[in-house]
């Protein structure tokens, strides 16, 4: 019966992302990603969580996400122009609390991960095909 059975590739890859604490210009400070989650979807991805060790805050997403954006919008002139003026504002990336910012201090150094650092080196700025049984 096995001998009948189909083997189907599983890709199984590994690409480095790098997640960055970035500085504004007004002393505020950001989490910018490799990945275009935020861009492409409007909210922070697992890579950042990963790193903030917690789970996600409003403020963690665009205004679009919230429940009120949805119900308020368009009822109301001066709420509707706030949240026109909220959905102008571009980030680079997530914004930062002064104890976000001391726990990704204090949880590693800068450069470091969870494992060697050859493991990130090998796919920094390419894919490649991890493990060697590949086959399901």
């Amino acid at each position: 019966m096995l001998d009948e059975s189909m083997k189907y590739v599983i890709p199984r890859l590994e690409h480095t992302r790098v997640v960055e604490l970035v500085p504004l210009p007004d002393g505020s400070r950001v989490l910018v990603c490799s990945c275009r989650t935020l861009k492409k979807r409007g909210h922070a991805c697992w890579h950042m969580y990963t790193l903030l060790r917690r789970g996600p805050t409003l403020n963690d997403a665009h205004v679009r996400w919230q429940n009120h954006y949805f119900e308020d919008y368009g009822c109301d002139e001066e709420l509707t122009n706030a949240y026109m003026d909220l959905r102008s504002i571009e980030l680079p990336g997530i914004l930062l609390t002064d104890a976000d910012v001391a726990r990704i201090k204090s949880s590693m150094p800068v450069g470091s991960g969870d494992r060697d650092w050859d493991y990130f080196e090998r796919s920094i700025g390419k894919m490649c095909l991890r493990g060697n049984n590949t086959f399901w």
